[in-house]
């Protein structure tokens, strides 16, 4: 039992250094596309090769209006990654629900999700997108956007996976925030 107690307290120091190691880095980024890389970096995960950071628009009423490709992050091999600039209708963020949750969401092998709808797999077919991870990141109650993990092979989410990534949704969520506060900022300031 001991000797039990003793790995779990081992591992759930490991899990905390890499925890405070990924807060630190990710603090430090210069921008968003370094944040995104870090992010990517600090999972550490083989079969990721690409990474968007995605930002939510709203109109006058506080509704969903369309989608953003701020930043990416690509490993150079299988499809090309979404370019940054790329803009998203509500038409296309309504075909794939899971950009909007309240929660992770993981996909070990899209081929075989049953959550994977007609609409949503012609997408994951022409991207060739098998294992998807895709973090919610939140500004009080709101959903500012999402950081989206992708694969070309399928890949088992591990517990200790899916922990580390949730828990660093609200530090990419504050970086994000604060990124998009200074640019309204310069543009105000620009105006005037």
């Amino acid at each position: 039992e001991s000797l039990r107690q003793y790995d779990r307290t081992q591992s759930a120091l490991a899990q905390s250094e890499k925890l405070f190691e990924a807060s630190r880095v990710l603090t430090q980024a210069r921008d968003l596309q370094e944040l995104t890389a870090s992010t990517v970096r600090t999972l550490d995960i083989p079969e990721i090769n690409r990474a968007v950071l995605a930002t939510f628009n709203y109109d006058s009423e506080d509704n969903l209006d369309s989608l953003d490709i701020l930043a990416n992050w690509w490993n150079g091999t299988g499809h090309e990654i979404t370019p940054v600039g790329t803009h998203y209708p509500l038409e296309v963020i309504r075909v794939m629900p899971m950009f909007v949750s309240p929660t992770p969401v993981f996909f070990n092998d899209t081929s075989t999700d049953k959550r994977v709808d007609a609409t949503t797999m012609q997408l994951v077919q022409r991207l060739n997108l098998r294992a998807v991870a895709v973090l919610p990141l939140f500004s009080g109650t709101r959903q500012i956007g999402a950081l989206i993990l992708e694969a070309e092979e399928p890949h088992t989410f591990t517990p200790e996976e899916t922990r580390l990534f949730a828990s660093l949704a609200p530090q990419i969520a504050t970086v994000l925030e604060n990124r998009r506060q200074f640019e309204r900022a310069q543009k105000q300031a620009e105006r005037e």
